[in-house]
């Protein structure tokens, strides 16, 4: 037996169900955007070790002359990817939670020094600018960047074995 037979109850969330639909967009498009970010940032580091590979094909040349192994080429080249990604990703991290645990304070230093209103209240219905860092989500994406790191140094680190010494020293 129903004490309110004529009444309907409604949560906040049936209420705003178009704010969620639009924030779980948002949070797709966001997914994607940073996914092209990484894919940008892999493809630089392919042509950065690759160009480093063209400059360097004179001192490859001469290791291998010397008797380094194609193994210890392909160590050292991907060592380098690898060490540039490792960087790169924690410098990110640190960068990255040092923002968020200091977003307030940079919106109020925007705002006085350029003396505009960042994120008005009356409009955002927000006092201060929300944030919130998730570990494990930090740790999935750094373990991801750094996985990728390792896989696209493989291929100019595996090119800078391949190189052939005769042909590098006659033209070089």
């Amino acid at each position: 037996m129903s004490i309110f037979t004529d009444e309907y109850i409604f949560t906040w969330s049936d209420l705003n169900k178009p704010l969620f639909s639009a924030l779980k967009v948002e949070r797709n498009v966001m997914f994607i955007i940073l996914s092209l970010i990484i894919i940008v940032a892999a493809f630089n580091i392919i042509s950065g070790l690759t160009i480093l590979v063209k400059n360097k094909t004179r001192e490859i040349a001469i290791l291998k002359s010397i008797g380094v192994s194609n193994f210890s080429i392909r160590k050292i080249f991907f060592f380098i990817g690898f060490l540039i990604g490792f960087l790169a990703t924690i410098m990110g991290v640190v960068i990255g939670v040092t923002f968020s645990l200091y977003v307030e304070e940079i919106r109020m230093l925007i705002s006085n020094i350029f003396n505009i209103s960042l994120f008005p209240e009356e409009i955002y219905f927000l006092s201060t600018i929300p944030y919130q860092i998730d570990f494990w989500s930090i740790s999935l994406i750094s373990s991801c960047s750094i996985i990728m790191t390792c896989l696209v140094s493989i291929y100019p680190a595996t090119k800078a074995a391949k190189l052939d010494t005769i042909k590098s020293l006659k033209y070089e």
